[in-house]
């Protein structure tokens, strides 16, 4: 038996019917672990479906409140909040948008035709970058979609998306845009500290604000938005939007003793890194990877060493030794960093656009102890 079925909820085909509950997509993941144990330790009498495909991560819950499932398909949602945290990670201009369109096939297919509940969208402050023009008032209106990256693309689509196949079941939808989620273990502060232990530029040579939340505040937050019964869809979520880089990465410079390098340009468009690099990086990569490879064979098959000393394998060595100095003397972008670079360069704030002051001025966390927290983490995970 459920604990849907044990306090009395029906269910027709798995249905879901109770304002207790709230469903979250992706509830197992970094910034949807935060939202799920905030909500239940808010609100007592709160159940939570995660909509998760790798069950293995119940073990990353110990409430006996939560259920998990695999599919909304396993769902028939009449009355509830849906928190939809999943986004279709590809970096492709295609195949983005098309897993994305199908996740929300699913989610909308699931609701009943009767829904009386809502979905919160959690999106990004990237779709900034490829929505030509935005029109808070008129969502019908947020079009001209440019192909600028992968992921702001597939992030634009996605929210247009919902809202035209919400129509057809009369959903309320809310379009819920986060900024770079801080918080302990997040990956804006594992890469921090990477690229200062590495000795890789880090900031700007002028500050650039960061666009950040902390995640507990961020799921505070969205907790309030979601009782909020102004007739708004879309929200910005930065409470830290004003907040610049060196503002996050000094303190943790000084905590690990490694100085911060800057990038000395204005705009990611002026770093010079295009397919001819590229195409130096693979070549680097191959002599890094397939040459050591083929080395180990030759300790094992006399066959092949023989074979190899015929080609004058020693040169081969000697070159492979040169690349791999090369290769790790660039300070080469690979996908991430490249897009890392972007943001740290990026010289927009976006602050907290559509969010109630109110909300803002009463969050649990401020930015001296948001940074306390993280000294912690990094100390802990030091010592």
């Amino acid at each position: 038996m459920t604990f849907m079925e044990e306090v009395g909820v029906k269910i027709i085909d798995n249905s879901i019917n109770n304002k207790e509950y709230i469903i979250v997509a992706g509830g197992a993941g970094y910034v949807g672990r935060y939202f799920v144990n905030y909500m239940l330790d808010n609100y007592p009498n709160i159940r939570v479906v995660i909509v998760s495909r790798n069950l293995s991560k119940k073990l990353l819950f110990q409430s006996e409140r939560i259920e998990f499932v695999t599919s909304f398909k396993q769902l028939k949602v009449v009355n509830c909040k849906i928190f939809n945290f999943v986004y279709t990670n590809s970096s492709s201009f295609y195949y983005g948008p098309l897993m994305a369109k199908r996740y929300i096939d699913e989610l909308i297919d699931s609701l009943d035709f009767n829904f009386e509940g809502e979905v919160f969208h959690i999106s990004s402050i990237a779709v900034y970058d490829a929505i030509k023009r935005a029109n808070y008032k008129y969502p019908d209106k947020l079009s001209g979609i440019r192909k600028k990256d992968p992921y702001s693309f597939t992030k634009a689509i996605s929210e247009n998306y919902l809202i035209d196949r919400a129509k057809s079941k009369k959903a309320r939808i809310r379009i819920l845009r986060i900024g770079n989620v801080i918080g302990p273990g997040s990956i804006w502060i594992k890469i921090l500290i990477k690229r200062l232990q590495l000795g890789l530029p880090i900031t700007a040579d002028s500050p650039h604000p960061s666009n950040a939340t902390y995640v507990k505040n961020l799921a505070c937050i969205l907790d309030r938005i979601s009782c909020d019964l102004d007739d708004r869809i879309f929200y910005n979520i930065c409470e830290f939007g004003d907040v610049s880089w060196e503002e996050w990465v000094n303190p943790i410079s000084e905590l690990i003793d490694e100085k911060p390098i800057k990038w000395h340009v204005d705009s990611v468009s002026n770093l010079d890194y295009g397919i001819k690099e590229d195409i130096k990086f693979l070549k680097g990569k191959m002599y890094t990877s397939i040459v050591p490879n083929v080395m180990k064979l030759t300790a094992m098959n006399n066959s092949i060493l023989k074979l190899l000393s015929k080609r004058n394998i020693d040169k081969s060595r000697v070159r492979a030794k040169k690349q791999v100095r090369y290769t790790v003397a660039r300070p080469y972008l690979n996908v991430q960093e490249f897009k890392m670079a972007k943001i740290y360069l990026e010289s927009r704030t976006i602050k907290t656009e559509g969010v109630d002051s109110l909300i803002i001025e009463q969050l649990p966390t401020n930015l001296e102890d948001v940074l306390k927290v993280i000294k912690g983490y990094i100390e802990y995970n030091i010592n």
